[in-house]
């Protein structure tokens, strides 16, 4: 797990199966997207945010949509497009 304040990293989407590592409780939330598309970018960045901050870490959305961490300190966005996902994180506002 990376402990620093910031930082960015972008990975390729791939199909879905290739993201075990994602826990159960994550796998059920993201089989209920209806897009095969959305539910790999998911599992992509999820993957992503498990393996940097701990196969624990929760997830939530803020009235606007945005992703928040639940028990974790700090913040994160994504991004998409075709083929990669980003996911940045940064401890302070």
């Amino acid at each position: 797990m990376m402990q620093s304040d910031f930082w960015i990293r972008v990975t390729p989407i791939s199909g879905e199966d290739s993201f075990a590592d994602v826990s159960p409780k994550i796998r059920e939330l993201v089989e209920k997207f209806g897009s095969a598309k959305r539910r790999a970018e998911s599992y992509a960045w999820r993957a992503l945010l498990a393996r940097e901050l701990g196969a624990d870490v929760e997830v939530e959305y803020n009235e606007v949509g945005a992703p928040i961490l639940v028990n974790r300190e700090g913040y994160i966005g994504v991004s998409h497009c075709n083929s990669r996902v980003a996911l940045i994180y940064s401890r302070h506002t």
